[in-house]
């Protein structure tokens, strides 16, 4: 990879300013999962659940 140039060195942060940014976006990421579940359970309710007949 070094040979082709294709590797660059970056930095990174101290193992406690990696935890510290883990923490602040985990509630986040939490919220962002419940909705895609959420999504998901819709969809397969609507695609396979139970035929429900409107009456006017």
């Amino acid at each position: 990879m070094t040979r082709v140039n294709l590797y660059r060195p970056m930095h990174v942060g101290s193992l406690e300013r990696q935890q510290r940014r883990a923490m602040r976006r985990a509630p986040k990421l939490l919220r962002e999962k419940g909705i895609a579940v959420k999504s998901d359970i819709r969809v397969l309710l609507r695609n396979l659940g139970p035929k429900v007949e409107t009456f006017a």
